[in-house]
């Protein structure tokens, strides 16, 4: 009987099937558990994509690193990201990638805690799920004005007859205003374009590459030359001022120097010309020009004015000068440094013989330029506070990378690149 019942073979296949069912509603439940792991994370890798987008975008508009990361917080969390388990972190420069180390890329890392499910009885309860994403602001227009006053009504304008040729270049206001940037009735005008973060009121004549003439709105252009400081061993520099032949003065560099500190006044109705490559630094001194014949007159060199140092009397003369190529202040002609400069304007009535080439760099000061200045420049860029332009003006970049000039251009949108 015990081998008649060992060799019947009747109901194995539902012991089988008991046997196997817990596994089967396992196998199940796990990859139920899964498809909602999985779906989790392209929410959140959504979320990490939208994230670092907002936070570039806050780049392109405001230009203001402080509020970046702010945004694409609040972007997260108006989205649905649960800060009580995870946290979001929005880094500008990367810390890695491709776009590493650029500011003008965005960095976003979300880290969301998930809850288990089935697998909790294989081990841990939660696991931390990360996503991570990165977007770039594109560059757009080249620049040849800048005025950088984030709210200032006419921060550029531009009247009087005034005829401005911009070979290859545009203007561009950073003000918010309604009327961020004029141009006058009479006022004729050719460049790339004219563009601004606020509105435009333009009624003159105008030449434009750019489709619609005018690009209000836009967003804010950052200064490529806001990192440029004063050296910190400038105040240990010995004194110095000009050698007086007549009317004319001399500005030189000690034998093997190519720095110089200028302590006293330099003021003359005739010449001022700087004899040796270099950057002759006005530490608290005028350089001045008196009368319609004096001349400054310098080839490779950068006047840098600080505590206080001014350039007075540019209305009243001509200036002549090309800028160093290379070293800390490649391209600058003029640099009025934005944390000691007291001197709140700065008039330039340029004639046939008035040539600025370089960067004229004036960020906490109203810029005016008048008359016939720079028609025949390679390469001029002006950055200031505000930017007044009255009759003929000249301003062009063909020719910048050969003065070591770093480019300025406006930010025309936001790319998704990791």
């Amino acid at each position: 009987m015990l081998k008649r019942y060992l060799k019947n073979e009747e109901g194995s296949t539902a012991a089988v099937f008991a046997l196997a069912i817990p596994m089967f509603i396992g196998g199940i439940a796990l990859a139920v558990e899964l498809g909602h792991w999985h779906q989790n994370k392209s929410k959140l890798q959504e979320l990490a994509d939208s994230t670092a987008f907002a936070a570039a975008q806050e780049i392109k508009i405001l230009r203001e690193d402080a509020k970046y990361e702010y945004a694409g917080m609040g972007h997260a969390y108006e989205n649905g990201f649960d800060y009580n388990n995870g946290d979001v972190v929005v880094i500008s420069p990367p810390l890695s990638g491709r776009f590493a180390g650029r500011d003008d890329a965005v960095e976003v890392e979300l880290n969301q805690l998930q809850k288990t499910y089935f697998s909790r009885y294989f081990g841990n309860k939660t696991f931390d799920m990360a996503t991570r994403a990165t977007a770039i602001v594109l560059e757009g227009r080249p620049v040849c004005v800048l005025a950088i006053n984030p709210t200032a009504p006419a921060a550029i304008d531009m009247g009087g007859n005034a005829s401005i040729s911009m070979q290859n270049c545009a203007l561009h206001s950073n003000s918010s205003a309604p009327n961020s940037v004029l141009v006058g009735n009479n006022t004729t005008i050719e460049a790339e374009c004219l563009s601004s973060a606020g509105g435009i009121d333009a009624t003159g004549t105008m030449t434009m590459a750019c489709d619609d003439q005018t690009d209000p709105f836009s967003g804010r252009t950052p200064d490529p030359f806001r990192n440029t400081v004063i050296a910190d061993d400038v105040s240990s520099l010995p004194c110095s001022s000009a050698t007086r032949q007549g009317q004319n003065q001399f500005l030189s560099m000690e034998p093997g120097q190519n720095v110089r500190r200028i302590c006293q006044n330099v003021r003359t109705n005739g010449l001022i010309e700087f004899l040796d490559p270099g950057t002759y630094y006005f530490d608290g001194v005028q350089l001045e020009t008196d009368g319609n014949n004096s001349l400054i007159f310098g080839r490779d060199v950068t006047l840098v004015f600080l505590n206080g140092g001014t350039l007075m009397g540019a209305n009243a003369g001509n200036i002549n000068l090309t800028p160093q190529t290379s070293g800390d202040y490649a391209g600058m002609a003029m640099f009025f440094d934005p944390e000691t400069t007291t001197q709140t304007n700065l008039t330039i009535n340029g004639n046939a013989n008035t040539l600025i080439e370089g960067v004229i760099y004036a960020p906490s000061m109203d810029i005016q330029i008048n008359g016939g200045a720079n028609v025949s420049s390679r390469c001029t860029l002006v950055v200031g506070n505000t930017v007044d332009i009255r009759g003929n003006a000249g301003f062009s970049n063909t020719d910048c990378e050969a003065l070591g000039i770093e480019p300025m251009t406006s930010l025309s949108g936001v790319l998704l690149i990791e």
